[in-house]
């Protein structure tokens, strides 16, 4: 019956909104050990330019359509806290600015996630991942090869990237040149 139609759309997606849930908070939760964890790292990294000098000229991750921007509605209650940018599979992804590996595995929800802390408080990551070229505790530098992008079929197709001051997500529209 259609009652009985709606009540399997409501609850598979009641389903899936406690996943995003779940999923968001493994990923605070990873953020957190890492802060410990990220603590040797310089505040400056040298005579780099650092983070806050370069606002508004980062170089994109990977160049494509934004598909899902900083702060629009992902579902009841949730808005996305990153960009997706719509790019094939396979697509090389390059870091944003100078910086460290922090985090180079799987994590659910996110697929193989590569976090690299760039000092003063910011990171960035880079989910939906086929492969990471670079492991925990390397340095990379801007426009580097990091990752190649993987497959996710859908509206969700491409990278998923997040920039983070002190913990909280920033929008990567005021950070990156397009």
């Amino acid at each position: 019956s259609i009652l009985q139609a709606l009540a399997g759309l409501i609850d598979s997606g009641e389903t899936r909104m406690r996943e995003l849930e779940r999923n968001r908070a493994d990923l605070e939760a990873l953020l957190e050990r890492l802060a410990d964890v990220l603590a040797d790292i310089p505040a400056t990294l040298g005579d780099r330019a650092g983070m806050t000098a370069r606002k508004g000229r980062l170089p994109m991750p990977v160049a494509g359509p934004v598909r899902y921007a900083y702060g629009q509605r992902r579902g009841a209650g949730l808005h996305w806290q990153g960009w997706q940018i719509g790019v094939d599979a396979g697509r090389e992804v390059s870091a944003v600015a100078s910086g460290r590996v922090a985090f180079a595995e799987w994590l659910r929800g996110y697929g193989l996630l590569l976090i690299i802390d760039h000092g003063q408080g910011y990171l960035s990551l880079y989910a939906n991942n086929e492969s990471l070229l670079h492991e925990v505790g390397a340095w990379v530098e801007p426009g580097e090869a990091i990752s190649t992008v993987g497959s996710n079929p859908g509206n969700e197709q491409g990278l998923y990237f997040e920039l983070r001051k002190d913990g909280a997500a920033v929008d990567p529209a005021a950070w990156l040149k397009r």
